[in-house]
């Protein structure tokens, strides 16, 4: 994903939309199709409470937020072409995001999406995020190495979180 076209979107969801201990888990650029003749090109956001589609095209916010209680499932599909269409299912509602790259961000997305379904649905609950000691820098430095590391956050996403750390 190329993060430099959607960092706004990510940040602005980093900012506003996450709780105390929600981390973002994967991003995945996707459209939207709110109906059948409009679609909002944005971001699919993956975290450890909810999935997120962010985008903000020609100043025209967009926002639609899925918590995983209420996700009945998720898929993958075909759309006929080179790429592949997310459908996300909430009881009878289902959302359609196309034009979705298939590479193993989509299959880290997708994979981790159904987990968190999974332990919604069981009642388990989401995954906690680990909680990065604000007092060290150090500590969140070698925290978000861990998490790079785990996967759980891309490059880009290291450095932005590394800048933001430095920064305080």
């Amino acid at each position: 994903m190329n993060v430099s076209i959607y960092s706004w979107a990510i940040d602005r969801v980093r900012e506003n939309l996450l709780e105390e201990n929600e981390v973002v888990l994967s991003t995945v650029p996707a459209e939207f199709d709110k109906s059948e003749k409009k679609e909002v090109k944005g971001v699919l956001i993956a975290t450890n409470q909810k999935l997120i589609f962010s985008s903000n095209v020609i100043g025209k916010e967009y926002l639609e937020v899925m918590d995983y209680k209420s996700m009945t499932g998720i898929t993958l599909e075909s759309d006929g072409f080179r790429k592949k269409e997310l459908h996300v299912m909430s009881g009878r509602e289902k959302r359609i995001f196309d034009d979705i790259k298939e590479d193993k961000q989509l299959e880290k997305m997708l994979s981790g999406v159904r987990k968190q379904i999974s332990l919604a649905r069981s009642g388990g609950g989401t995954t906690q995020a680990p909680v990065v000691p604000q007092t060290d820098k150090y500590q969140q430095l070698e925290q978000l190495a861990k998490l790079k590391g785990q996967g759980i956050l891309t490059e880009e996403e290291f450095q932005s979180e590394k800048s933001k750390v430095l920064a305080q």
